[in-house]
Formats: structure tokens, C-alpha cells, sequence
């Protein structure tokens, strides 16, 4: 009984200085990473009208993101343990656009932390602006 603790504690002390125990990275489609990634929109959203551009122009955005399709991992990084992640993003209204999100986790705790890119927030605005002249145009 004793060789067998001793010979436990031993395949797991090697495990662990192996890496094999470590926590991974979770997967680009992982349920809570596109929680957060939605959430994430939001607040970007919500702080847009902090500024006057985001006060005048903001509203054109669409109100949640509702679904991310086509996920893929763009690249992985195993030395800093960070996913850099795809994806088509589908909005309120059926606003679709293409995202780039980051999926690491943090030295201290092992969370994951996830970063969204906030690129295709221009074109969904110079989108939704146009899309505005283009009403106001009809109902002239």
C-alpha cells in the first residue's frame, strides 16, 4: 500500500513538472468564451456613448450579439497559453461580421481571459451610418 502512494506521488510530481496537469486553454467554441465574448460586445457598445461620436453615431450599432458561427482557432501559442480565434458574428437585425477574439490564460490564477478586437466595430458603424442616410433619403 505504501509503494503504491509513494509511486502515485511520484507520477504526479512528474506530471506536473511535465505540464501534462496544467489547465489548457479553452477552445475557441468553448460555451463560456462566447458568453464572454457577447458580453464583451455589449459593454464595448455601452461604452461608445461615452464620447460624442459613439453618442451621435452609436445607435446605428446592433443592440446584442446573438450567435457566433464559423469559429475557428487562427492561432495557438502554447508558451503563453493564448488561442487567437475567428469567427462570423451574427447580430440583432441579422447584422453579420467577421470577429477576431483572444482566449489566454492569466499566470497568476490560470483564469481564462478573453479579448475581444474591436476592428470590425468601424465597418458595423460606417455600415449602420450608411444604412441610416439611406432611410432618411427614402422618406424624402
Amino acid at each position: 500500500m505504501k509503494k503504491t502512494i509513494q509511486l502515485t506521488l511520484v507520477v504526479l510530481a512528474t506530471l506536473v513538472m511535465t505540464g501534462c496537469l496544467e489547465k489548457e486553454v479553452p477552445k475557441c467554441s468553448n460555451a463560456e468564451v462566447k458568453q464572454t465574448v457577447a458580453s464583451l460586445y455589449g459593454q464595448m457598445k455601452e461604452n461608445m456613448n461615452g464620447n460624442i461620436f459613439g453618442m451621435a453615431f452609436g445607435k446605428t450599432l446592433p443592440e446584442k450579439l446573438e450567435r457566433l458561427s464559423m469559429i475557428r482557432a487562427s492561432s495557438y501559442d502554447k508558451e503563453v497559453q493564448k488561442r487567437t480565434c475567428n469567427a462570423k458574428a451574427t447580430f440583432s437585425g441579422g447584422v453579420t461580421a467577421d470577429i477576431t477574439y483572444n482566449v489566454q490564460m492569466t499566470e497568476e490564477s490560470g483564469e481564462v481571459y478573453v479579448e475581444l478586437e474591436g476592428d470590425f466595430m468601424q465597418i458595423m458603424l460606417q455600415q449602420g451610418i450608411f444604412n441610416s442616410i439611406m432611410e432618411n433619403n427614402k422618406t424624402d
